[in-house]
């Protein structure tokens, strides 16, 4: 959490994904279910261009989005970003959001460091949002 961050009258939650790979949607549910009482506004953040999408891209994003609309009443924003590196220029726009990065479970060679998470190395560079990442 960064040293700004303060309870307000709401909580935005983006989940920023390149939709390569299916949700798993055990630790969003886990994460919301912490805020069920509160203000929470939620989005989804694509990290390509609208219409390149493969069609197994857009069925994991439409099953992420009607999931989403299981949980919360309101309605779920989506918005297409690319390339990906203008992740931190969003996250800067965005400072008081909870950013939910899905990213690939590291392997040995990034346990190690000889590899590193282009969407975790964008990420670390700032100190304004919160972060839940969730590896799968």
């Amino acid at each position: 959490m960064p040293p700004h961050a303060t309870a307000s009258n709401g909580i935005s939650l983006t989940v920023a994904s390149d939709f390569q790979e299916k949700i798993n949607t055990v630790e969003i549910q886990r994460f919301f279910k912490a805020l069920t009482n509160t203000n929470t506004h939620m989005s989804i953040l694509v990290l390509k261009k609208q219409n390149t999408l493969s069609d197994i891209e857009a069925d994991y994003l439409e099953l992420l989005l009607n999931y989403l609309k299981q949980l919360s009443n309101k309605p779920i924003g989506l918005e297409f970003l690319s390339p990906r590196d203008k992740l931190a220029d969003y996250a800067i726009s965005h400072r008081d959001e909870i950013m939910c990065v899905i990213d690939k479970k590291p392997d040995i060679f990034r346990k190690i460091g000889l590899v590193n998470s282009k969407i975790i190395a964008i990420l670390k560079q700032l100190k304004s949002n919160s972060v839940l990442t969730i590896h799968q």
